[in-house]
């Protein structure tokens, strides 16, 4: 019989024995084995809408289960500095990472501004996940988003017809929406998670609840546990500090975080959202996965994006009025 030892289980054993850990397992920073599933939640449509990004939004939303996400991108922390964390595919583009949609001011003004408070973030974590994911997002490059007369092959998302959906071309420059070509890189460069469909039976919610579910959590958690006996406390206090400044502090203090520091904070957060999710407390779910959504989105849009778009005193204030509506915030955008 084999046995075989994931990267907690070798940590412990070579801390133990003063070794270093095998080539398969180290990762070019910390973050290398996590990469992040980033989920916009639903809300009305924007009267600026086109028809079609109205009808789509309204359709997704109905169609899918609870929680309804109109979006799903992956976030892949940087593993060089040239590295852009956000993949991702919208109406009527063309897949890519980050920079293919737009530049800092407007990618701030999306994720941070308008639809600060709907992101939800969860983790994925496999050995070498940030460099199997970067190449596998990397050659699935300028995929079109589809066509609308096949409804952009929604409907293969939603039963009965998602019954069907093994006949959807996946081959890697086939047309797909957000869900399932996310699902696709995934299958693709982490086939360890087992996915158990085939991308296009993915919608945005499903996708997300797929890879949220408790059985996953848990053993996020236990991979967690096996790692904190490595840590020095002065680490962990670190990690709270960063975490601090990534929800609640300027720009400026932000900008003063080294990147060691701001994924430092990330993982703190991520162990709370693992945590919530190994035990099925939604409501400490929902809160976590958003906390670290905005970690994720201010360490990529602040931290690593340039000189913010406006005074910080006047970015904090809008981050204070979204928390003090608890969740009640337009989320307004095209649809994603």
């Amino acid at each position: 019989m084999n046995i075989q030892l994931d990267e907690g289980m070798w940590r412990k054993i070579l801390a133990q024995s003063g070794g270093d850990l095998p080539p398969a397992f180290k990762s070019p920073k910390p973050g290398g084995n996590t990469v992040y599933l980033l989920a916009l939640e639903g809300s009305d449509p924007d009267p600026k809408w086109t028809f079609w990004e109205k009808a789509l939004d309204t359709a997704v939303q109905m169609f899918q289960p609870s929680p309804a996400m109109t979006h799903v991108e992956l976030f892949i922390p940087p593993d060089g500095e040239a590295d852009e964390a956000h993949y991702a595919t919208y109406l009527g583009k063309k897949s890519g990472f980050g920079s293919s949609f737009g530049g800092v001011e407007s990618s701030r003004k999306f994720y941070l501004e308008q639809n600060g408070e709907a992101w939800r973030a969860i983790p994925i974590m496999a050995p070498g996940a940030t460099i199997k994911l970067r190449d596998e997002c990397t050659r699935q490059q300028n995929v079109p988003y589809g066509s609308a007369y096949r409804l952009f092959n929604y409907p293969y998302a939603v039963p009965p017809f998602r019954s069907l959906a093994w006949t959807v071309d996946m081959s890697p420059e086939a047309p797909a929406h957000c869900a399932s070509l996310t699902a696709r890189c995934i299958q693709a460069a982490l086939p360890e998670l087992q996915l158990p469909h085939t991308p296009a039976w993915y919608g945005p919610s499903t996708l997300f609840l797929e890879l949220s579910r408790e059985a996953r959590m848990t053993s996020y958690k236990y991979h967690a546990v096996d790692m904190a006996h490595l840590r020095a406390l002065v680490e962990d206090e670190e990690a709270v500090d960063a975490e601090d400044r990534l929800l609640r502090g300027s720009d400026a203090r932000v900008k003063e975080l080294t990147e060691q520091q701001c994924l430092a904070g990330i993982e703190h957060l991520t162990k709370r959202v693992t945590a919530a999710g190994s035990v099925g407390d939604e409501t400490a779910a929902r809160v976590s996965q958003r906390e670290l959504a905005r970690a994720l989105l201010r360490f990529s849009l602040v931290n690593r994006g340039g000189p913010p778009d406006v005074p910080d005193d006047e970015l904090v204030a809008k981050a204070e009025a979204a928390h003090a509506e608890a969740g009640h915030v337009d989320h307004s955008s095209a649809f994603r």
